[in-house]
């Protein structure tokens, strides 16, 4: 799943914090100065909206990310940036040579993680990335998981009045936990695309569908959000 807009948006997993107000274009870093990534105090805000099926607001809200460390070596990689979403909760990055956009990935079961692995965004490659498939059992719950990642091209986007040429991706994906009763603890699947910007090292855009079984009914969720604000150091 595409930085939901939780992407940032599961994958991504941004939450809500209070941050220094900056503007769009309010940006005094030169980006072929810094081509590896974006540098400490570095911060972007998007706003997001979900919509239920049946046209009611379920939440809109602001998330954002700001860049805490760089030069990490974590989970294996080198060069890891860490973004904090929210209090305790950050985000692992790597600014690949080729292009391409790693995030750290949770796999997680009622509030716990229980494994990760590094998700590659193809901004560079140009291609599909899927994931190991996930199948496994967690104190008599079984979870399955499965997400893929497709790269479908570039596109100029307008935001809060700048302008942005960006890589576009599309996210697939679904988690499933099933209790030791048979129950459907959670059902999720849902589909994104995210317009991402290299030149600011962040996404400008999102758009998506979540679709949530628990055995009862199928509840659809309408995802979006937008660039609010930014600032480079």
């Amino acid at each position: 799943m595409i930085p939901s807009m939780r992407v940032i948006l599961y994958a991504i997993c941004i939450a809500s914090l209070i941050l220094i107000t900056g503007c769009p274009g309010n940006n005094p870093a030169d980006p072929g100065a810094n081509p590896t990534g974006p540098k400490v105090g570095s911060f972007w805000t998007l706003f997001v909206t979900s919509i239920s099926d049946e046209g009611w607001l379920v939440e809109s809200r602001d998330e954002s990310m700001v860049i805490t460390e760089t030069g990490l070596t974590y989970a294996g990689k080198n060069n890891v940036t860490r973004g904090m979403v929210a209090e305790n909760s950050w985000n692992y990055l790597v600014y690949e040579p080729n292009g391409d956009l790693s995030m750290l990935y949770f796999l997680s079961n009622r509030g716990r993680a229980l494994d990760s692995t590094w998700a590659a965004y193809p901004f560079g490659s140009k291609g599909v990335v899927t994931l190991p498939d996930w199948d496994t059992v967690d104190n008599g719950d079984r979870i399955t998981s499965s997400r893929k990642y497709e790269y479908l091209g570039e596109e100029t986007v307008t935001v809060a009045g700048e302008t942005f040429q960006t890589k576009v991706i599309r996210s697939t994906g679904s988690t499933t936990v099933v209790d030791e009763a048979g129950r459907i603890i959670v059902g999720e699947s849902n589909v994104d695309t995210a317009w991402y910007a290299p030149r600011i090292f962040f996404f400008v855009k999102l758009s998506g569908v979540e679709i949530n079984n628990k055995g009862v009914r199928d509840e659809l969720y309408y995802r979006k959000g937008e660039l609010k604000r930014y600032e480079l150091r």
